[in-house]
């Protein structure tokens, strides 16, 4: 009994470190090719781990001004998140049935 216990949670473990592996995969690609350059990304086969790191476009939509699209993106992020702040506190009351 106590043998068919620790198998049953090798393989729960097993399949929640396979869950989170098919989570976290996409994430951690976007945040390697975002600090990755173009020749790099273009590369066949594939760099996982970029060999000139550049911080470089985090620098252009921090410090982008005017209507450069750096500046476009960061203020949409910023709308974006403004909006999803402050839907935080309405939550439940689009769902309540109307009194007649």
């Amino acid at each position: 009994m106590q043998r068919n216990n620790r198998l049953d949670q090798v393989v729960t473990y097993l399949g929640a470190g396979m869950v989170v592996i098919i989570i976290m995969a996409p994430l951690l690609w976007l945040f390697i090719s975002s600090i990755s350059n173009l020749s790099e990304l273009l590369n066949a086969p594939v760099h996982w781990i970029p060999q000139e790191p550049t911080f470089e476009r985090y620098k252009q939509i921090i410090y982008a001004t005017g209507t450069d699209s750096a500046a476009v993106f960061r203020r949409s992020m910023l709308n974006s998140s403004l909006r999803i702040g402050s839907s935080g506190s309405r939550r439940g009351t689009a769902h309540r049935p109307v009194r007649r």
